[in-house]
């Protein structure tokens, strides 16, 4: 047995190496070795080393982490890597220099920036790995950025110093946005799809940032990185509250609040830092430094590096290099619902976010039970954008009496949830079970059956003033709201009653001597019974004289199965209230 268990996990690490077990990865192009190191995030360590094409720069990771296309600034070419093999399985050529790359949040297309005078944005089918077709646009591009709906791609123009904004829909240039800077590098939008950043630097070195509200597509302001900085890779958390930027002749990360677009962090990091990326939980900040040879690891809560992995020669990772992932987040995973009466119902709102840096797809959300049921599902089947969210409710509706649970299965492209589960749990009880309070003037109306000898029935409590310690409870022939079974006939109803009056006196008269008396007694009630004229009476009275002892029979009453609870009666699909308890 021990040998068989060998060879299966000899054959498992054989058939799946073990670089495809952990994850995220980092993939970082090394320009001089034309070559991609991928690193395993979680050990921090180079797991393999991929020939690509003629120095890459570029670098992009399809949002299901299948695919990592990489640019090949002077092979003119896109290598398509496998994920799950590390191995390129195609190389698609282009006409110049290819730097740029990008995929759109569905993960149907990938876009690439090439060529110089002019610059064009070839477009890519990404479940085909073929070219489409290309768009010109500005001078030499560099950085592409996509919004986060997929509707329009922002392209940074190295040599024109501007942006050509393109509409995905039709494939068009439908605006330049000018005098953003001098030379534009790399470009990032936030997860609200509000602000577009964009790195700069001029003549002199000074760096910035440009901020484009992307709603107007117009130039805000320029974030100054100070003077001699050169500002090149540009990264942002997954909520777009902190923008990370390097600057590659001071050899520091600014760190920015996008809040007010103050520098509020300078991190020291290697030798001309290029590349940088965050990873999908906002805690880890990646640097391609590109003399140093090796990659910096930001703690982001601390902003200081915590290691450092050497890679190949002039790594430059321009783009997101971090595998990026959603991450699924429910408001509330254990509902529990409040007593609530049988045939009534209790809602309750939930909340899926998703708190990742890519689209959150949800699948259709199963429930298990016919008592709980999920109400206004703006969830099921829909994709949520980074740091979008979606609504669902649960609506409690019980059926019989008793505890209730269930589980809601919300399956989703999260890879480290895959299932979610929300638990439920209420408990349901019949409205005839307790009057905890004083009672005070109430009607309880039930829709009459056309089967009844009555017209209808009410139940109605008349308070008697306090001195007078005395309560009076009054059933009146009145409409109900619910139909009755025909079994349920108003002679056996009253029957139940009187028999209930009964049991109700041998208790309470033996063991708390309070005096009390019907309007009619058995007799009585069969001899109108036989004249067919119940629908006539109007009442049944039941007096309670007040003795000293009504909390301590409330609290035994509350607390034990005594005859009296034993009769009350429930009929079908009714909650018949019968008020016993004082405060």
């Amino acid at each position: 047995m021990k040998k068989i268990l060998l060879i299966f996990l000899w054959s498992v690490l054989f058939i799946f190496p073990s670089y495809v077990l952990a994850r995220p990865y980092a993939y970082v192009t090394n320009a001089d070795d034309d070559s991609v190191s991928v690193i395993d995030t979680a050990t921090r360590n180079v797991i393999k080393t991929i020939s690509v094409g003629n120095f890459p720069l570029g670098v992009a990771v399809s949002p299901d982490r299948t695919k990592v296309y990489v640019g090949n600034y002077n092979g003119n070419s896109v290598s398509i890597i496998d994920v799950a093999s590390l191995t390129v399985t195609k190389t698609i050529s282009f006409s110049g220099d290819v730097y740029g790359i990008v995929f759109n949040p569905t993960g149907t297309k990938a876009y690439v920036s090439y060529g110089m005078l002019p610059g064009y944005v070839g477009i890519i089918n990404v479940a085909t790995d073929t070219y489409e077709s290309s768009i010109v646009v500005g001078n030499s591009p560099a950085g592409l950025a996509i919004n986060p709906l997929g509707t329009k791609l922002y392209v940074a123009n190295f040599n024109g110093g501007d942006i050509s904004v393109i509409d995905l829909n039709s494939n068009s240039v439908i605006k330049t946005i000018s005098s953003v800077g001098n030379f534009l590098h790399d470009a990032v939008i936030n997860s609200a799809g509000t602000r577009l950043y964009v790195a700069s630097f001029d003549v002199s070195s000074n760096g910035s940032v440009a901020v484009i509200d992307i709603a107007n597509d117009v130039y805000l302001t320029s974030i100054s990185m100070g003077a001699g900085t050169d500002t090149t890779g540009l990264a942002l958390n997954p909520t777009g509250s902190l923008l990370y930027a390097t600057n590659i002749l001071t050899d520091e990360v600014k760190v920015v609040n996008t809040t007010d677009n103050s520098i509020i962090g300078s991190v020291t990091v290697g030798d001309a830092p290029w590349g940088i990326s965050s990873n999908h939980l906002g805690t880890r900040v990646y640097v391609a430094n590109q003399n140093s040879n090796n990659i910096s690891v930001i703690d982001a809560l601390t902003n200081t590096v915590i290691d450092t992995i050497a890679v190949g020669t002039f790594p430059y990772a321009a783009g997101t290099f971090v595998e990026q992932q959603p991450i699924v987040s429910v408001s509330d995973s254990n509902l529990n619902f409040a007593r609530t009466l049988a045939s009534d119902e209790s809602t309750k709102n939930v909340t899926i976010s998703n708190l990742g840096t890519v689209n959150l797809n949800i699948n259709q959300m199963s429930l298990n039970s016919d008592e709980f049921i999920l109400g206004n599902d703006n969830c099921s089947n829909k994709t949520i954008i980074p740091q979008g969210n979606c609504t669902f409710d649960v609506i409690f509706r019980p059926q019989t009496s008793g505890s209730k649970t269930a589980n809601i299965t919300i399956t989703s492209n999260d890879p480290e949830h895959v299932t979610t589960v929300v638990s439920l749990s209420g408990t349901s009880i019949y409205a005839d079970r307790f009057v905890t309070r004083r009672p005070k003037s109430k009607q309880v109306l039930i829709e009459k059956n056309k089967n009844l000898y009555a017209k209808n029935l009410t139940l109605k409590f008349t308070r008697y003033p306090k001195k007078l310690k005395k309560i009076k409870y009054y059933l009146e022939a009145r409409k109900y709201k619910k139909y009755l079974n025909s079994a349920q006939s108003p002679e056996i109803f009253l029957k139940k009653y009187i028999k209930l009056k009964n049991n109700f006196y041998n208790y309470i008269g033996k063991n708390y001597k309070i005096k009390f008396k019907f309007k009619y007694s058995q007799k009585e009630f069969k001899a109108l019974k036989k004249k067919n004229s119940l629908a006539k009476e109007k009442n049944l009275i039941l007096k309670y004289y007040d003795g000293s002892k009504w909390k301590n029979l409330k609290a035994e009453l509350s607390t034990k199965n005594n005859t009296l609870i034993k009769y009350y009666t429930k009929l079908d699909n009714i909650n018949y209230y019968f008020g016993i308890g004082i405060k």
